[in-house]
């Protein structure tokens, strides 16, 4: 980067990658976000999408409605798909807060030879508020990304599976399956490390 534009602005080129794909998978996760709304509440797809847009729910207020059709409707959906909905919802916040802080901080300079930076809310430090710097390492950002695809992928299977045709045991084997690879693909993205770009050709 130094080299083509004369200047360092922002963290390492490994770690600037790594916030791209932060807000990618967090944008992909509406699909997921969408399809769970509208298995849950039990409206047919062509009725979400006009209360949607009608509405323009941005994902929180899409995320609240959500929330209440599945209290509403808890006697009607599987007993083992409400505990994933309920860590759906809660791990999408919580990656959703860390995004908001990856996209829309202040990046500072990666330190020589390092893969960390740290990002810095200055609105928040002028109003007193001491926390307004948090460091991150490229680990935390690809941990980021990972429970990002994570939560997508368990919104969109809980949607497929809340279908009343879909037998129990079908989904009780789903659901252990979607447990089994994630926790694979998950060892596998984040303990093997990068290899340098000569070692990959």
């Amino acid at each position: 980067m130094s080299e083509q534009y004369g200047y360092l602005a922002g963290p390492s080129d490994a770690m600037k990658q790594e916030i791209g794909q932060v807000v990618i998978n967090h944008a992909l996760c509406d699909q997921g976000l969408y399809g769970l709304f509208a298995a849950i509440s039990g409206l047919k797809e062509s009725q979400s999408v006009v209360i949607t847009r009608s509405l323009k729910l941005k994902a929180g207020a899409l995320l609240d409605l959500l929330i209440a059709f599945r209290r509403s409707n808890e006697s009607l959906i599987y007993p083992a798909l409400l505990s994933r909905i309920d860590s759906c919802v809660a791990d999408y916040r919580k990656l959703s807060s860390a995004r908001n802080v990856v996209a829309h901080w202040h990046w500072g300079l990666s330190p020589e030879g390092e893969e960390s930076a740290t990002a810095t809310n200055f609105l928040s430090m002028n109003h007193g508020n001491a926390t307004g710097t948090q460091l991150f390492t490229i680990q935390a950002l690809k941990s980021i990304s990972l429970g990002l695809l994570h939560v997508n992928t368990l919104m969109m299977t809980i949607a497929t599976l809340s279908a009343p045709d879909v037998p129990s045991f079908v989904k009780d084997k789903a659901l252990e399956s979607f447990d089994d690879t994630h926790a694979r693909v998950r060892e596998a993205l984040l303990c093997v490390p990068d290899l340098p770009d000569e070692e990959l050709t």
